[in-house]
């Protein structure tokens, strides 16, 4: 099994879109194809209501982030950069469609991509020392 990520929502509603994280047997379907239809059993609408992009392996994201290797999984929950602050999932938005043991995993990067979220904010505040900054 390969985990993913990806950006999903229900076609035309005003639920918000959830980052989903989920597994793949590599040479079956589709990453994609799987997501839509999972997603669609899951959210009890037709395949064709569920919209899902940027799917991304997790080999991928991790050669692709900005964050350094230090920060480990949480890595797996980073969106982008803004100012030169390194930009999360939203940590109250995720859903796991994967096997215990990954669940696992990802509950504790995600617990680590919340404390990185907030020191690299307080290392954007002037005047402001962070406890990462401290240990330097």
């Amino acid at each position: 099994m390969q985990l993913h990520r990806a950006i999903a929502s229900i076609r035309h509603s005003d639920e918000p879109e959830v980052v989903v994280f989920f597994e793949a047997h590599p040479g079956e379907i589709s990453p994609s194809s799987r997501l839509l239809m999972l997603l669609s059993s899951l959210w009890r609408v037709p395949i064709a209501e569920v919209e899902a992009y940027n799917v991304t392996s997790e080999r991928h994201l991790l050669r692709e982030c900005i964050s350094p290797e230090e920060h480990g999984d949480a890595r797996l929950f980073e969106t982008g950069c803004d100012g030169g602050v390194i930009a999360y999932a939203r940590h109250d938005r995720p859903l796991f469609l994967v096997r215990p043991s990954t669940l696992k995993r990802l509950r504790a990067a995600q617990a680590q991509s919340h404390s990185c979220a907030a020191a690299a904010i307080r290392r954007s505040i002037p005047g402001r020392t962070s406890a990462l900054e401290v240990q330097a």
